[in-house]
């Protein structure tokens, strides 16, 4: 009997051993005579080698010749070994002896066959080496033919004209050409550690478009795990994928990754794995995997390059017909609006706004942006808020530290519920216009997700300097239209102004005659004459008139004013019950005052007219619905050469420049119906009104009492939004009340009489003779001049019994200014009283310090006139 229990083969190949196995008799077991011929023979039926981690080889002794086979290929093992077997079995290599019984096999017979199995591994391991060479031999022509049709698809490639183009080509290429099993692209964002897709392989071996991933993040993803260490990685049966949603796991798979470089850097990775076909991804197929990669990483960078240059240039050139059509807006309002609606429509941006900086200041104020959906907005009514890294990143913007700001995950405001609903990249550029920053322009991502390139944010400097230059040119015009508009319409009212006081001027001489001869006739009448009541309505008549032509006065600057120190916290206060009374009973009236409000001065009833003509405007625009008014006063600093913007402005004179200094104010503002801009335009030109019929000089009165205040008046209204007034005063230093325009309570007695000569001086003769009737009715004696010239040469004449001169100040020859000169030079203490049909204030102003005995306004009474003279020729 035999007992072999196995036979090492030793080769010189990478197999560690060759282990000889018998079917019938493994390890230690006899062999059995199975063969009645050839008795004691063992029947040597299949064994198999084992070669460790190399290919299987089967034997079969139970065929002729030996059969092997090795890795699925027979082999002929006497070809092999050279073991030629002769007609007797007995002969056959491995043939037992002849014998019917049980033995053990002897040493000679052991000898021989451990003889066969050394010749049977020298064999075999010149078989395997050989099949091995012969392995090599076949991988590397198919890797060389592998790397010639990369060579193929290298060319197919470099015709791709876009990025998109190349990467789905390089997918079906690939797999086509190359005999990858499933492909997928990635390429990396400007967000570190976030990825976004191109074109892959879906688990059928389709080709699919993935763009619709992006800022993918998944720290399981294997692309992204490769492209940390930049190098080329293989992962065995243990990766996982995703479905096409990259959502669910669909299995594990071996997996390799290269990065895409192009020489200076990692633009992407493209990874295959063994899905489909369940192959064996080998050592060539990562190697030609990380060269297919370093191809598309050169191709890509040089489209991405060229794609990103020809858009930048298309962008440019779009710019180009922006700027074109930007340059036709007419208004600061049109501009930002326009630019956009040409910035998302024409320059691809996502979301923008525009923030204009308010007076050189850190707050910005809204002109147009986006809402949540992409239309469109008025945001004139938002300030720009940020939070401080934002504040100080903005600012270094502003001084122009930084070109531009960027930041990712910036949190998107819905401003009209005043929540955080989303994150978005932020950019920020400056409105450059050349010599500052008048404010910025943002955008975001938050609609599209478009990731928000460098090109991008260049395109968006660019755009914003446009629109800076632009921005204040457009403003400089509306300030020179403005100014333009406010010295026409200056012009045109202190044209009314001045026709109003002219005629006022005149219509005041008429009347002077009017009221002075009624006065005579009156005083010469006895109490039952039947004409007495007649004449008296004559009288009435003449002082409505004269009424009318102070509102004329008022209205060109030069009414009457008597000036005292007014708390208008206290006017008001006092006026409350009669504009109660005065307003419709479904209008409610606020008052807000400021507390210890500074006085200014000015002539009281005037400012009651004022508060009076503005709140019964205001009623009227709000009419028969519920309203409401609201009447506040303050004080304010006036620290530029205007105020404020405002709809409409007046100044001191009109659109005048206020001095700097600190006022008080009376704001007045309704829920009225409002006024358009022509409305508002046609506001104060005398007996305008919006009403059927005529309501007088209403408000261009009001601006005339404001101007002779040297105060300002704002308007800002707009249709159905109400109105509001805005009347400011100047605060002085010391005020003081003129004496000179004291109200006259002084009553001539009836029989007062006076001695001497009285000079009455006044172009108009009817005025001469009118005055002359009344002085010598008290005893005077009486001489007049109708021009300046001719009064100083009467006055040089009768110097020593003149006791007072009536000197009108317009007058023909020389002026009664320079007439009060040359009398003071012939008698420096000549008593003269100023007459005009202008206010005292105005027409005295250039007798200050000069000596002037006294004033009376045309037209004036009889009474008035004695108790002047009489006050003069008494005072020492």
């Amino acid at each position: 009997m035999l007992s072999v229990k196995c036979l090492t083969l030793k080769t010189n190949l990478k197999i560690t051993s060759l282990i000889l196995l018998f079917a019938a008799s493994v390890f230690a077991a006899d062999q059995v005579v199975t063969n009645a011929a050839n008795s004691g023979v063992g029947t040597f039926r299949q064994a198999v080698i084992d070669v460790g981690a190399g290919e299987n080889i089967t034997f079969d002794f139970a065929s002729y010749p030996v059969r092997i086979t090795l890795g699925g290929t027979d082999i002929n093992i006497t070809k092999s070994l050279n073991i030629i077997g002769r007609d007797n079995p007995r002969d056959i290599v491995l043939d037992g002896n002849h014998s019917s019984r049980w033995r053990k096999w002897t040493e000679n017979e052991q000898d021989v066959f451990k003889e066969i199995g050394r010749r049977l591994g020298d064999g075999l391991n010149a078989m395997l080496y050989f099949k091995n060479l012969q392995a090599i031999e076949e991988r590397e022509r198919a890797f060389q033919k592998r790397l010639t049709g990369l060579h193929d698809v290298s060319i197919a490639l470099s015709k791709c004209k876009t990025e998109n183009e190349l990467w789905e080509q390089a997918i079906r290429l690939g797999r086509n050409k190359l005999g990858f099993d499933r492909l997928g692209i990635w390429l990396t964002t400007e967000k570190p550690g976030k990825m976004r897709a191109t074109f892959g392989t879906d688990i059928k071996g389709n080709v699919i478009d993935e763009r619709k991933h992006i800022n993918i993040t998944n720290p399981e993803f294997a692309m992204l795990r490769a492209l940390e260490t930049k190098t080329p990685c293989y992962y065995e049966e243990n990766e996982k994928i995703y479905d096409d949603d990259f959502k669910k796991i669909i299995g594990c798979v071996a997996c390799a990754v290269a990065p895409l470089w192009d020489g200076d850097n990692v633009i992407g990775g493209i990874s295959t794995d063994n899905y489909i076909q369940r192959k064996k991804i080998t050592e060539n197929d990562r190697k030609l995997l990380t060269l297919y990669a370093s191809l598309l990483g050169h191709l890509g960078t040089r489209i991405q390059n060229e794609e990103r240059n020809r858009a930048f240039q298309e962008k440019l050139t779009e710019l180009n017909l922006v700027s074109t059509e930007l340059s036709k807006c007419s208004s600061e309002n049109e501009l930002w609006k326009r630019a956009i609606e040409l910035g998302i429509e024409k320059l691809g941006f996502d979301r923008l706004g525009i923030w204009l900086i308010v007076n050189e200041t850190e707050k910005m104020k809204g002109t147009f942006g986006t809402d949540l959906k992409g239309n469109i907005i008025d945001e004139h009514n938002f300030t720009y808020k940020y939070n401080k890294f934002e504040s100080e990143a903005i600012q270094e913007v502003i001084k122009l530290k930084k070109t531009s700001f960027y930041v990712e995950n910036h949190q998107v405001l819905d401003r009209n519920i005043g929540e955080v609903v989303g994150y978005s990249d932020f950019a920020v550029a400056p409105l450059w216009n050349g010599v500052k920053v008048i404010g910025i322009i943002t955008m975001d991502n938050f609609i599209q997700k478009k990731i928000i390139s460098e090109n991008d944010r260049k395109l968006l400097v660019l755009f914003a300097s446009l629109l800076g230059h632009l921005g204040t040119r457009i403003r400089n015009e509306e300030k020179r239209l403005e100014l333009e508009r406010e010295m026409l319409h200056g012009q045109k009212l202190e044209s009314l102004g001045v026709l109003a006081g002219g005629i006022a001027h005149d219509f005041n001489n008429i009347l002077m005659a009017v009221m002075g001869y009624s006065d005579l006739v009156l005083q010469n009448l006895p109490d039952y004459s039947p004409v007495r009541d007649d004449v008296k309505e004559i009288r009435k008549a003449a002082s409505r008139a004269a009424e009318l032509s102070k509102q004329m006065l008022a209205y060109s600057g030069k009414g009457k004013f008597v000036i005292e120190l007014i708390d208008l916290n206290k006017l008001v206060e006092e006026m409350s019950h009669i504009l109660d009374v005065s307003i419709s009973k479904k209008v409610t009236l606020k008052y807000d005052f400021e507390n210890e409000l500074p006085m200014f001065d000015g002539d009281a009833t005037q400012i009651r007219q004022i508060i009076m003509n503005i709140i019964t405007n205001a009623s009227e625009a709000i009419g028969d619905k519920n309203g409401a008014i609201s009447i506040s006063t303050g004080t304010m600093v006036c620290d530029s050469d205007r105020i404020f913007a405002a709809n409409t402005t007046f100044g001191s004179g009109i659109n005048e420049p206020l001095p700097r200094g600190n006022f008080v104010y009376l704001e007045v503002s309704d829920t009225g119906c409002g006024m358009d801009e022509k409305t508002r335009e046609k506001l104060f030109d005398p007996f305008f009104t919006t009403k059927f019929t005529g309501r007088g000089l209403g408000m261009a009165a009001v601006l005339g009492i404001v101007r002779g205040h040297k105060g300002a008046i704002r308007v800002s209204s707009e249709p159905g939004k109400g109105t509001t007034f805005k009347v400011i005063f100047r605060i002085t230093e010391t005020s003081k009340l003129n004496t000179n325009e004291k109200n006259i309570r002084i009553s001539a007695k009836n029989n007062w009489h006076g001695t001497g000569t009285i000079l009455i001086a006044d172009d108009e003769e009817t005025v001469c003779e009118l005055g002359k009737r009344m002085f010598e009715m008290i005893g005077f004696k009486t001489l007049t001049a109708v021009d300046g010239q001719q009064a100083v040469d009467i006055f040089r004449d009768n110097a020593d019994e003149i006791v007072c001169v009536i000197l009108d100040l317009t007058m023909p020859n020389m002026s009664g200014n320079q007439a009060f000169h040359e009398i003071r030079l012939i008698r420096p203490d000549a008593k003269v009283i100023l007459s005009s049909g202008y206010n005292e204030q105005d027409a005295t102003q250039h007798f200050s310090g000069k000596g002037l005995s006294g004033f009376i306004q045309k037209p004036y009474s009889v009474e008035i006139l004695l108790k002047t003279l009489r006050e003069v020729i008494e005072a020492k």
